[in-house]
């Protein structure tokens, strides 16, 4: 996908931006996971759980889904973009036929173009 996406400036600029919020997204809802679950921890362990932790990863997950969700519509639309740049139409003055075939083998369905 890397080498289609060199021809297509727009495409390649929207991959770069979507790999560079996934992994903001993804270090910030790490951090988020870890700081919910060490109160979690500490709370199963029978300690005092410091819950304002626990709100402060939840505040680093609830910023890094919109991220994600950023990442992941760039993606798309370069995949989309790409797709529009390669597809070709079909000619249609080349004959395209099908016809139904059998032997002692069985049967099946040729097509001829």
């Amino acid at each position: 996908m890397q080498k289609l996406m060199i021809a297509d400036e727009q495409a390649t600029r929207l991959i770069k931006k979507a790999r560079k919020n996934n992994t903001i997204s993804t270090i910030l809802g790490s951090i988020g996971g870890s700081f919910v679950g060490i109160p979690i921890g500490a709370a199963v362990a029978g300690g005092d759980a410091p819950w304002v932790l626990a709100g402060v990863g939840a505040a680093f997950i609830g910023v890094a889904i919109p991220i994600s969700i950023r990442a992941n519509n760039q993606a798309h639309q370069a995949a989309e973009r790409i797709n529009q740049v390669n597809s070709s139409q079909p000619n249609p003055l080349v004959p395209v036929t099908f016809k139904f075939i059998g032997n002692q083998q069985g049967l099946g369905l040729a097509l001829s173009f």
